[in-house]
């Protein structure tokens, strides 16, 4: 006698229902079998015998009992005996009756994938990770920072900057750096802002970033005609860096240089 056993593989809810025609008089070992001719795409790299199958009397209006559900008190259809040995009558209608457990070792390709990549960001978070920086206004090739992002520092990264570019800006202890990569743009306050950025980054696989260096509010009569060429990196034909013959700007200065570098102060 042929039955219908309506299954649902663990995990799935009942809208991934399906169902299985099946003699009665045959053994479970079958049903494993049809279960997988049912299903090729999910059990592809799955043997018949290795699926477990439970017999979970849940109805369709029952889609919580899914969430909750322990298979401690579910019986295991074993592959030797008949269905006929759990299911002697008609199965009821509208519920699941047979709930189908692949071996864990053979998930689906897509989890699979999943986990591959998530223990290779792991692997990759662990380790030290060379970015690519550029700081600006400064337009250089910019140079490597190598670090490991659990132990990435803000005062870290701008002691390297320090070290690379000689940036006067950083030489003020309220300087904030304002990052921007493919990802958006960020500012980060604290340590752990910076580290869960250099992760974003590196999930996002793009390893290069420009860094902004914002100085507190300088009136313009503080700006020297040294401060602004160190600041742009235009040392002029002197070879003095402090270009200590230059006096302070004054309001005419201001007005001719507002035409150029608008954004070389702030009021």
């Amino acid at each position: 006698m042929s039955i219908t056993l309506l299954c649902l593989i663990k995990g799935n809810t009942l809208a991934n229902a399906f169902p299985v025609d099946i003699d009665k008089d045959q053994l479970v070992g079958h049903l494993k079998k049809v279960i997988k001719a049912e299903q090729p795409q999910t059990f592809a790299n799955v043997d018949a015998k290795d699926l477990k199958l439970w017999k979970v009397p849940i109805s369709d209006d029952h889609d919580d009992q899914l969430r909750n559900l322990s298979l401690e008190d579910s019986d295991e259809l074993l592959a030797i005996r008949k269905i006929s040995k759990y299911f002697p009558d008609s199965p009821p209608e509208e519920c699941i009756h047979v709930l189908v457990e692949p071996p864990e070792s053979t998930a689906t390709s897509e989890v699979l994938k999943l986990r591959e990549e998530v223990a290779s960001l792991q692997a990759l978070l662990n380790k030290s990770v060379a970015f690519d920086v550029v700081v600006s206004p400064k337009r250089t090739k910019g140079f490597k920072w190598t670090v490991n992002i659990e132990q990435a520092t803000l005062d870290g990264l701008k002691e390297h900057i320090r070290k690379m570019e000689k940036p006067p800006a950083l030489e003020n202890d309220g300087a904030v750096l304002n990052i921007v990569n493919e990802s958006g743009k960020y500012s980060p306050l604290n340590d752990q802002d910076l580290r869960e950025m250099l992760q974003l980054f590196v999930s996002n696989k793009n390893l290069k970033f420009t860094v902004f260096i914002e100085t507190p509010s300088k009136a313009f009569s503080d700006w020297t005609f040294s401060s602004v060429c160190q600041l742009y990196g235009l040392n002029g034909e002197t070879e003095d860096p402090t270009m200590t013959v230059f006096p302070n700007f004054s309001r005419s200065h201001e007005i001719i240089i507002r035409l150029f570098l608008p954004a070389c102060w702030s009021e």
